[in-house]
């Protein structure tokens, strides 16, 4: 995995973590490479279908991820995120999802979209937000640029019970590739 590619999916893991907590603690809860190609043509054949065993999900990434499951130590307990991305420096595709504890299992799923929003928008300008169903659970859709104009991200989140998934387009300004993004998120269902 390159350094930057790490880095983004360090980052994500971060967004996620950071806001799912800030939205317990809003709810109340009280448990304290140098790769610089551009992305890859969309292309029917350059797509790949990731669905890992056991985990009840599909999407479609432009080559063989790197997978990394790392433990982060909440307020709320420990979560484990896991995050299957592909990329270069100026570029990434990653999924990554996380299940929480159940001491979020109080908290309305519209509050989780909503917080896990909000986080993913710090430091950030929303460029575009749509509300959605993704395999008939609650979705949100966001498109938005980093304050800085460092990178470009397409963002869904959708929420299954206890566990939040993100599938993230992350790209340099001017390197977006529109048909390769809506393939990306598209391509995410959930099996089970």
């Amino acid at each position: 995995m390159t350094s930057t590619l790490r880095f983004l999916a360090q980052a994500a893991c971060c967004l996620l973590l950071a806001t799912t907590t800030a939205s317990l603690a809003q709810s109340g809860g009280k448990n304290n490479a140098d790769d610089t190609s551009p992305p890859p043509a969309a292309a029917s054949s350059q797509w790949l279908e990731y669905r890992p065993a056991g985990r009840g999900f599909r999407i479609e990434l432009p080559g063989v991820p790197t997978e990394q499951d790392a433990t982060v130590q909440t307020g709320i307990g420990p979560v484990i995120n896991h995050v299957a991305a592909v990329g270069g420096e100026s570029w990434a595709f990653t999924l990554q999802y996380a299940d929480f504890p159940s001491a979020m299992s109080s908290q309305p799923t519209s509050t989780t979209l909503r917080n896990t929003r909000n986080g993913e928008l710090r430091e950030a300008t929303l460029r575009s937000e749509m509300d959605l169903t993704v395999s008939g659970l609650p979705a949100k859709r966001l498109a938005f640029v980093k304050n800085d104009n460092s990178f470009v991200v397409h963002s869904l989140i959708v929420v299954k019970g206890l566990r939040v998934y993100q599938a993230i387009h992350t790209v340099r300004p001017g390197m977006e590739k529109p048909a390769d993004i809506d393939h990306f998120i598209r391509s995410f269902a959930i099996l089970n």
